[in-house]
């Protein structure tokens, strides 16, 4: 859904405003309708997430409460009328535009500054938040005051909208000259190629333009029509044998996919791919909404329904369990977790650490780091930032504390291989070969660090001969 209906409601009012034939309401009924609007945009503050429904119709309830504050508030009276109309609202409400262009910037710098990979964070993820307020806050004040005041009260002239031309594109040509291309970057690494998505029931099959400039380093494959949700990627195995390994999880499942597709083949063991990348894995849903990440309403319910379905009718030997749980609590996930032991034996998979490199692909930062700055990648210390260390151990821990003894609970390590004695994480080969896509996903070279570990527990659980497991 697009967003120009929000502009379009600011619209309808400025123009109501400037024909109008009678007052939109008394100036009794003002002082209730500015405090209903209020109200509004309060009740959505405090309720609405930043998900994946957002913008939706839920920004109806911000945009009418907005429309009946500005509609509302001013001649009239109430509560509301005089709590914007103190001096220091209407400050506020001069300097907002100046604070709407600072805060995002702002934040990214101290995202940046949060996940350094040159070494220590220089500012403490918990400040992150705080800091972006008072900083965003302090440089729209000043901005408001030293530029946009002054700037409102400039006389154009022809000689002054030339220079301003001149100099706006200048500055364009200079940042365009100025961009490195990804081939730079890459240069001196192995070539990633990621084909997990051909093994998704994503129905959206295409990346979006934020993906496509993330991994335009990368070659990313992707099915050339949705797999089915109802059936996911089946391999069969040996003909008319049961269900032998059943994989789902999120797109860190579709990292791995790749590698244990080459395993079922390689042995013959049937298998079945129903994973989906920026899909929540949990098997039980308070409600089900559009995901323009993944698909339609209904397209999530299936997703849950054929999992469910596998689980309980063909009652899979293994289920191979892959996610990023970091975001999540243990309790989110349990209900989730007890219905799959309850049918299969699950193989839960340690979440990989998370590089402090930010949400970049690999290659663009440590090639920048390497190509363009000029720094020894042997020195730079990568880690996983506290703050996600300290959830992803708080999962851990209450999975282990509840399910660690249960013969039908497989707990898969993944840190050793990937954390250095001194805590730093295992980024890469020390040569060319990256382990990481981006700062959460595993690369082809990563996944390949458990082949021989994975292959031999699958075998094991199966009952199947391990003399020809790979070395």
């Amino acid at each position: 859904m697009t967003r120009a209906w929000e502009l379009l409601a600011g619209c309808l009012l400025a123009f109501k405003s400037q024909n109008s034939v009678a007052p939109l309401a008394t100036n009794r009924r003002r002082g209730i309708g500015a405090a209903i609007g209020l109200l509004l945009i309060v009740i959505s503050y405090a309720t609405l997430k930043g998900d994946y429904s957002f913008p939706g119709f839920k920004a109806a309830w911000p945009v009418l409460g907005s429309v009946m504050v500005i509609a509302f508030t001013g001649k009239g009276g109430g509560a509301a009328s005089w709590l914007l109309t103190r001096p220091v609202m209407v400050f506020i409400g001069k300097a907002s535009y100046s604070l709407y262009l600072w805060h995002w910037p702002v934040l990214v710098f101290l995202r940046a500054m949060s996940e350094n990979p040159l070494g220590t964070s220089l500012v403490p993820h918990e400040l992150v938040g705080p800091g972006c307020l008072v900083l965003s806050t302090a440089l729209a004040f000043t901005s408001y005051a030293v530029i946009e005041r002054p700037f409102r009260a400039w006389k154009w002239t022809p000689l002054a909208s030339a220079f301003t031309m001149i100099g706006m594109m200048g500055f364009t040509s200079w940042s365009g000259l100025t961009q490195r291309t990804g081939t730079q970057l890459a240069e001196g690494f192995a070539p990633i190629t990621v084909a997990g998505r051909l093994y998704s029931v994503n129905q959206n099959v295409k990346l979006s333009p934020a993906a496509l400039k993330k991994y335009a380093s990368v070659r990313m494959l992707a099915p050339e029509h949705p797999n089915p949700v109802d059936e996911g990627v089946v391999r069969p195995g040996i003909s008319n044998a049961p269900l032998g390994v059943l994989v789902f999880g999120d797109s860190h499942s579709t990292m791995f996919a790749p590698m244990i597709d080459q395993i079922l083949l390689k042995h013959r063991i049937s298998g079945r791919f129903v994973i989906a990348n920026a899909a929540d894995v949990r098997l039980f849903k308070d409600r089900y909404e559009d995901s323009p990440n993944f698909g339609s309403a209904a397209d999530v319910r299936r997703y849950d329904e054929t999992r469910k379905k596998l689980l309980e009718v063909q009652r899979p030997k293994l289920t191979i369990w892959i996610q990023r749980y970091d975001p999540f609590t243990f309790q989110d996930m349990e209900s989730s977790i007890q219905y799959v032991m309850a049918r299969s034996t699950c193989i839960f998979l340690q979440q990989a650490p998370v590089l402090n490199t930010g949400d970049y692909c690999t290659i663009d930062v440590f090639g920048y780091l390497r190509n363009v700055a000029h720094k020894d990648l042997t020195q730079i210390r990568v880690v996983e930032p506290r703050s996600v260390g300290v959830k992803r151990r708080r999962f851990e821990d209450a999975l282990l504390s509840k399910y660690g003894q249960n013969p039908h609970l497989i707990w898969f390590p993944t840190e050793a291989e990937l954390t250095a004695p001194d805590g730093r994480v295992k980024w890469w080969d020390g040569v060319s070969k990256l382990y990481y896509l981006d700062d959460d996903h595993l690369s082809e070279y990563g996944v390949q660090l458990f082949r021989d570990r994975l292959e031999k527990l699958i075998l094991e659980k199966l009952n199947l001969p391990s003399e020809t497991t790979s070395k």
